[in-house]
């Protein structure tokens, strides 16, 4: 997603951020939905900052439940 930002290919950006939306509520995570949806939101806006924070944020989420499942193993 982030080599799709750096080309400037924003519908490949909003087709993930979209999936990702999606799979978040699906797999019972809102969280993630919910960054889905700021990805969103930030495109609409035309706010690349916006994007990248949002990218950060659900990469810290990811890494955040890897540790999480590490844990319980």
């Amino acid at each position: 997603m982030r080599e799709a930002l750096a080309a400037r290919n924003y519908p490949i950006v909003e087709k993930q951020a979209h999936q990702i939306k999606g799979s978040g509520g699906s797999c019972g995570f809102p969280d993630i939905s919910v960054i889905g949806q700021d990805i969103e939101l930030a495109i609409a806006a035309g706010d690349d900052a916006g994007i990248v924070r949002a990218l950060d944020h659900f990469t810290s989420s990811l890494d955040e439940m890897e540790c999480s499942n590490i844990a319980r193993s």
